[in-house]
């Protein structure tokens, strides 16, 4: 049986590449200054042959201006260059209002099920989304048709959690479902930044 990065190299031998925000264009790994995100980065993408096909993503959370976005956009163009598979690079804080006002629209439901259905997903300033909003509730349902699927999500997001207990808090502050789709997505590749 194919993982769905082999199937997604046989359905498109050379995806475009992934739209990053222009201030990121050309972000690379050895622009991270954080010496734990950039050693993160630099791995992930050595091993994204397994990870992805395990459905393995890193996850970048904490305080603003450390680089989070940097590494994922580097990463996004590290991979789609070096392993030709599609990456949608999604800027939750542009693109989640403008959705939620369109949320009727037919582009609303097929924008979501790309996210589903794309083999590397990029989810940048993901905490944007407050529990109980719309946005929440399609994140969830999003990165929960991607953690099943075993296609590998990239995730950043801005918040500060209590050291050492990071995971129940953000079941606390979020949805436990949320916490657990992240704490096992980024399995081995998670990293709190100070």
């Amino acid at each position: 049986m194919r993982t769905c990065l082999e199937q997604a190299r046989i359905d498109c031998p050379m995806p475009p590449p992934p739209e990053i925000p222009a201030r990121y264009q050309g972000a690379s790994i050895t622009m991270i200054e954080d010496t734990n995100l950039q050693a993160l980065a630099t791995e992930y993408l050595r091993k994204f042959e397994v990870l992805g096909s395990e459905g393995i993503g890193p996850v970048l959370l904490g305080r603003s201006r450390t680089y989070k976005t940097v590494a994922a956009a580097a990463l996004a163009k590290g991979i789609w260059k070096a392993f030709s598979v599609g990456v949608v690079f999604v800027g939750c804080i542009d693109q989640l209002p403008q959705m939620e006002l369109l949320r009727y629209d037919p582009g609303t439901a097929k924008r979501i099920k790309q996210w589903c259905a794309t083999p590397v997903l990029v989810l940048d300033d993901f905490m944007i989304a407050r529990p109980g909003t719309w946005a929440a509730d399609i994140l969830l349902a999003v990165l929960s048709a991607r953690f099943n699927a075993l296609r590998p999500t990239i995730i950043t997001g801005n918040i500060i959690l209590e050291k050492g207990r990071e995971w129940a808090a953000l079941a606390e502050i979020h949805n436990p479902a949320l916490a657990h789709r992240l704490e096992e997505g980024g399995r081995g590749f998670t990293l709190f930044v100070e």
